[in-house]
């Protein structure tokens, strides 16, 4: 047998039916004896067999498919551990060359093949690891639907292979398949608008390309650590990916891509890279941000990922790009319903930090009080309780600052468009704030774009997110807010007479008939001005419908009583507006490195006047 080989293998490249008829019957023959083991010598003959399979000849189709049938089976029967590694590797790489075939047959017996050998030899496989993914991506997109079946459930079978393995696995292989996979023809979209782009990755079918996520995805989990040194090569393909017309592929890459960002070291990576592909790419920009954003604030945590994009715009150079930027992301945060405990945690972050700093103050007016100055009451335990105690205070006060923060992180970033830092402070419920703010809005460059915002804000005033604010318009006694007055009566002195000047003017109508209401039962009864109380001046005094004023003195008082007993000192009283003040001075500076920035590009398109120098932001 073992000269009789070399022969076999020399003519079964023969194309000739007799001569191919005559060897098949002699594989059989010999394969028939018992003493004789042929499956030894298969990986000689299998590709001859394999070819034999699109003769012209219908009897040697038949018989080299009742050959390979045969072979198969008594490789099955013959299991794993008396089959030797290296003729297992042999008949793979026959297998993938003939995954490729122009002929469908062909393709059919090879993956059936590779199903078989992933299920029977498993782990070793595993240097095939690589080829067989690549075979098995190309035919998950296979024109025939029987031969794509079979390499779907060879693909879930060799990822699962991988994915439970305890043997060491080679990364750098199968990641280059699938990036590969992900970035074919991209090169040739690469500068291009969003169409052209979409355009390139269409030439890579869909699924293929949703496979490939699905690996990155799961080496992802298996091996996080030895993927990071891959991310180089994977996150600019998987942002490419965000330019694909299908949805499914878009909400799977994201996903990849938040897997990655999980990773708190790769989290700004990951979110400057997706900005810098928007400022490439507007119309992924206008088409997917929204989208983008969103699917990252669920996947992740809402704060973090909104206050990684609120950095990343601090250091943009382009202030146009950076105003589109912060009225997407202020838009979504109004609107999008998954981001309602991200809103209660930015309303609650203001008031910790003006609670934070209302302490702070009242620590420097009285060092003697409790907690501002503690002696030691006695020696610690040991030095390693103390370093612990001391490790977890540091680690709790850093993320009760970071929590304290965001309300301010973000203000400061959203002051490059007025309208968006207002919302911001209405939202949060901030209204001494947002009162100082409307008062600032007549040194922003008014346009026609600046009174659409208003007018988009009137009617998000309308939605649900702000229903706590239209609630409180009717509050009386020591709960009236007549910052929250004077803001929406600014807005409302802004607005040209139109759709959103009647839907506000109707509100605060609303709330005023219910002051009125008061007032009047109460216009017979005399009632003291509360010390902390807002003075009549404070905000201007509504009208009833009929457009009778209401005394000041009436729409102001309130009906808490006050006891002399608890009564604390007028100065105490006073409430620290430098939070307020820090974050004025901050939207002033943003509006003047704005005003500037105009300014620099009139001059630009003028011949009258010299280049001005660029702001800085």
């Amino acid at each position: 047998v073992d000269m009789f080989m070399p022969v076999l293998e020399k003519y079964m490249r023969m194309t000739n039916p007799y001569i191919r008829q005559f060897l098949l019957g002699w594989i059989l023959a010999l394969d028939a004896v018992p003493d004789i083991d042929m499956l030894v010598h298969l990986p000689k003959f299998l590709e001859g067999i394999f070819n034999m399979l699109s003769d012209g000849n219908r009897e040697i189709r038949q018989q080299s498919d009742m050959a390979l049938s045969r072979f198969l089976a008594e490789i099955q029967a013959v299991g794993c551990e008396r089959y030797e590694e290296r003729h297992i590797i042999a008949i793979m790489s026959t297998l993938v060359l003939q995954s490729n075939s122009p002929q469908k047959f062909n393709r059919l017996i090879a993956v059936t093949w590779i199903l078989q050998f992933i299920q029977l030899f498993q782990n070793k496989l595993a240097a095939m690891y690589a080829n067989i993914l690549a075979a098995l991506l190309n035919l998950l997109s296979d024109s025939e639907e029987e031969i794509k079946g079979v390499a779907d459930r060879a693909n879930d079978s060799l990822l699962d292979l991988v994915h439970s393995t305890e043997e060491e696995v080679s990364l750098r292989p199968l990641i280059g398949i699938v990036t590969q996979k992900l970035t074919l023809d991209l090169s040739s979209a690469s500068g291009s608008d969003h169409g052209s782009v979409a355009s390139g990755l269409a030439q890579t079918p869909l699924p293929t390309r949703l496979a490939a996520l699905r690996w990155i995805a799961m080496l992802l989990d298996k091996f996080p650590h030895d993927m990071e040194d891959n991310l180089g090569t994977l996150t600019p393909s998987m942002l490419h990916a965000l330019a694909d017309p299908s949805d499914e592929l878009v909400v799977l890459d994201l996903d990849v891509l938040a897997r990655i960002a999980r990773n708190t070291s790769c989290m700004d990576q990951v979110i400057g890279q997706v900005i810098h592909l928007f400022r490439q790419d507007r119309g992924l920009f206008d088409n997917r941000g929204s989208f983008v954003v969103r699917k990252l604030c669920v996947l992740l945590d809402p704060a973090k990922v909104y206050l990684i994009f609120a950095h990343e715009i601090d250091k943009e150079s382009d202030l146009e790009f950076a105003h589109l930027m912060v009225q997407a992301l202020n838009l979504i945060l109004l609107t999008a319903p998954e981001l309602g405990p991200f809103r209660r945690a930015l309303t609650a972050s203001w008031q910790s930090s003006v609670a934070a700093r209302a302490r702070e103050a009242g620590s420097r007016k009285h060092p003697g009080s409790p907690g501002a100055g503690r002696q030691d009451d006695g020696p610690v335990s040991s030095e390693a309780t103390e370093a612990a105690s001391k490790t977890a205070a540091q680690t709790e006060a850093a993320a009760a600052e970071d929590k304290d923060e965001i309300f301010v992180t973000l203000f400061k970033t959203w002051c490059v468009d007025p309208i968006a830092a207002l919302s911001l402070c209405l939202m949060a419920r901030c209204y001494d704030l947002s009162s100082e703010l409307v008062g600032h809005l007549t040194t922003v460059n008014l346009t026609v774009g600046f009174l659409m915002e208003v007018d988009k804000l009137v009617q998000l005033l309308e939605s649900p997110t702000f229903l706590p604010l239209r609630l409180e318009l009717v509050n009386t006694g020591s709960e009236f807010r007549p910052a929250l007055l004077r803001t929406l009566y600014g807005l409302l002195m802004i607005l040209p007479q139109s759709g959103a000047y009647n839907t506000l003017s109707s509100r605060l109508n609303a709330a005023a008939s219910l002051h009125l209401a008061i007032a009047s039962n109460a216009g017979a009864h005399g009632f003291m001005w509360p010390e902390s109380g807002p003075s009549p001046s404070s905000a201007p005094a509504p009208t009833s419908p009929t457009g009778s004023k209401l005394p000041g003195k009436h729409f102001f008082n309130t009906h808490r009583s006050r006891s002399a007993a608890t009564a604390a000192p007028k100065a105490d009283l006073q409430p620290d507006r430098s939070a307020e003040a820090e974050l004025l001075a901050h939207f002033s500076a943003a509006q003047t490195r704005a005003a500037r920035s105009f300014e620099l590009a009139l001059h630009s398109k003028s011949l009258l006047h010299p280049p001005l120098h660029s702001p800085r932001r």
